[in-house]
């Protein structure tokens, strides 16, 4: 993980949504700097960021909260539902104790942080987060097999609550 927190060779998938290009321009150079083989993805909104999760998978999500058309947080609850494995992150300039209570209970975001991020401890953050989703999504990925293995014999595959409903 150390290796990671300095420069991740991992090719990761990073969408950017927020209407402020200068924003996403933002974003995309501090994190390149720690995660220079990532792809970036902007959207300039939440139907677009939608748009984008539909037609590839996405490791990481980083969204504004305030934006035209549909706020982030129905963003990452709709985004929650198109993609389950992806980290969800959002940044607000007005942050309050509600909506980030809201975002956790409703969009069950990974952080949450005010803009501008904290640079050096955000890409930590945005490490941890990569790397824990992808342990995740492996081992429920690896469960799935064997389930499908245990039916293939006749048996009945045992899920635990660690599987959930497949949108955590």
């Amino acid at each position: 993980m150390n290796e990671t927190l300095q420069r991740s060779s991992v090719p990761w998938t990073i969408l950017l949504v927020d209407d402020e290009r200068e924003v996403r321009n933002t974003l995309r150079k501090l994190l390149a700097r720690s995660f220079p083989h990532a792809t970036f993805l902007e959207a300039s909104n939440g139907r677009e960021g939608l748009s984008a999760l539909r037609r590839r998978p996405i490791d990481l999500i980083i969204t504004d909260q305030r934006m035209p058309e549909m706020d982030g947080l129905t963003f990452v609850k709709e985004a929650r539902l198109v993609s389950p494995g992806s980290a969800r992150v959002i940044l607000t300039g007005f942050a309050d104790v509600d909506l980030v209570q809201r975002a956790i209970n409703e969009g069950h975001i990974d952080a949450f942080y005010q803009k501008p991020p904290p640079g050096f401890a955000f890409t930590r953050v945005v490490a941890m987060l990569l790397e824990a989703h992808r342990a995740i999504n492996h081992t429920q990925a690896a469960f799935a097999r064997a389930a499908t293995l245990v039916r293939q014999a006749g048996g009945t595959p045992f899920v635990g609550p660690f599987l959930g409903d497949g949108t955590s």
